[in-house]
């Protein structure tokens, strides 16, 4: 199953780890690009930069 998780935090990361290891499609989007790096380093999930307040980006 193709998910997304939006925020790469503590919540967020633990939920895209579960999700990946049960073999999902895991795709993790989030503001911070520190916190996505972290999240493709170690989970080796997609990822995508997105500011929410950027309603074209939505």
């Amino acid at each position: 199953m193709k998910i997304i998780v939006i925020g790469a935090g503590k919540v967020g990361f633990n939920v895209a780890r579960s999700l990946s290891e049960e073999q999902h499609d895991v795709i993790v989007i989030d503001k911070d690009a520190e916190a996505l790096s972290t999240v493709t380093d170690r989970l080796g999930c997609q990822v995508t930069t997105l500011v929410g307040t950027n309603l074209s980006e939505v």
